[in-house]
């Protein structure tokens, strides 16, 4: 069974851990300097988020054969981070202007080696920007 906690963490070597019911005592602290966690997975993670831009406006109306080839093993390398657990989900907006993919990685530099090694990105058919993410939500 999955027990939820909230992790105060106000220095990555000092972190509490609290039940949920007791969540925000009045200690005069913030919101913003506890996360969400299960416990007995405190050790600190972080996430990324990668925006990918496409190329052109329009790009998924007019793609081309060598394009969709690029998306494709896009794709694949997406399943493949997925399948490890390190993408914790992926995708567009409807009208396709950027991508979105969210990574849990131990560092800054393995989050940028992955969108570097991105077939989209690697190949340059889309501009990659990497972002530090705060998840405040997250359901299990």
């Amino acid at each position: 069974m999955i027990s939820l906690r909230w992790l105060k963490i106000t220095d990555p070597q000092e972190r509490q851990v609290f039940p949920v019911d007791k969540c925000f005592p009045d200690s005069g602290t913030s919101a913003a300097s506890w996360t969400y966690g299960i416990e007995g997975m405190e050790e600190i993670v972080e996430h990324y988020l990668i925006m990918y831009h496409p190329p052109r406006a329009g790009f998924a109306e007019d793609i081309t054969s060598e394009e969709q080839a690029v998306v494709d093993r896009h794709f694949q390398y997406l399943t493949l981070l997925a399948s490890k657990g390190v993408l914790k989900f992926a995708g567009r907006p409807t009208n396709a202007r950027f991508g979105i993919a969210l990574l849990q990685v131990d560092s800054s530099v393995q989050a940028e080696d992955m969108m570097q090694a991105d077939p989209a990105i690697a190949e340059g058919l889309f501009r990659g920007e990497l972002l530090p993410f705060q998840v405040s939500f997250l359901s299990v």
